[in-house]
């Protein structure tokens, strides 16, 4: 029987990356692309390939590696566009609590918590989870929080939510979620956790527009995708968008009941 080891998968792997990258520098790609069919069904390949390769990496090992191995492995802290996109999101919930505090927030995957802090500042009562117990150890060690402040490690596709909340941050999450059926069972989960006329302020980093548009998009979710198929819940209608070239941020209101 004929093995590969894991060395020589790397190499292989790693050889048909360069080949790809050189194709798409290639005349002849540029060429193929202005074909939409032809354009669509590369990108569409792509992302069939992203999905089964990162499927195994997409666990609590591997997100919490990344904390361990490096302090800042999403550059929040550093990135001129992550730090804008924070106070952004910031100003949207300055806009609609005018002057006082949400009751009760949840935010989902705090990282190092650089927008965790913002977040207090404008709660009395404050849960933060993530799924790394490295992400929250960096994050309580952040500075002195005090008791409105709760911590739990926390999965998004298999645990319920602790509670409901006024407000409910889920920002750079979802994109770790791939099948479909997860996401209509996350964005249920979610719902079910606000209670009515809470908010939910969702954000997701930006696909290429290819993948955003294809019409395979509604199986394959990704980029400003995924709020768009936030904004497909009856419960939920959007009351204010930020769309850049890397991030979409959109805040939901949930309806109130009659």
């Amino acid at each position: 029987m004929l093995t590969v080891s894991g060395k020589t998968f790397a190499s292989a792997r790693g050889l048909a990356q360069s080949i790809w990258m050189v194709f798409l520098h290639s005349s002849v790609w540029r060429a193929l692309r202005r074909v939409a069919v032809f354009r669509s069904g590369v990108y569409l390949s792509i992302e069939l390939w992203r999905w089964s390769s990162k499927a195994k990496e997409l666990n609590k090992e591997a997100i919490d590696r990344d904390f361990r191995l490096n302090d800042d492995p999403f550059r929040y802290m550093t990135t001129l566009s992550e730090r804008l996109r924070f106070d952004q999101q910031a100003k949207l919930l300055d806009y609609i609590r005018k002057g006082g505090c949400f009751h009760r927030a949840l935010e989902i995957g705090c990282a190092q918590g650089v927008f965790t802090e913002m977040l207090a500042e404008r709660c009395k009562s404050l849960v933060v989870l993530d799924i790394s117990p490295t992400a929250l150890a960096k994050t309580r060690k952040r500075r002195t929080w005090g008791s409105s402040l709760h911590f739990q490690e926390w999965d998004l596709k298999h645990d319920s939510v602790p509670g409901t909340f006024d407000l409910i941050v889920a920002a750079g999450v979802l994109e770790y979620l791939q099948e479909l059926r997860m996401f209509r069972k996350v964005r249920a989960k979610l719902v079910a956790a606000l209670r009515p006329g809470g908010y939910l302020l969702l954000q997701s980093t930006r696909a290429n527009p290819v993948v955003e548009n294809a019409w395979w998009g509604k199986y394959i979710i990704r980029g400003a995708r995924i709020n768009r198929f936030f904004c497909e819940e009856k419960e939920l209608q959007a009351i204010e968008w930020i769309v850049t070239e890397n991030y979409a941020v959109t805040l939901f209101r949930k309806a109130q009941r009659s």
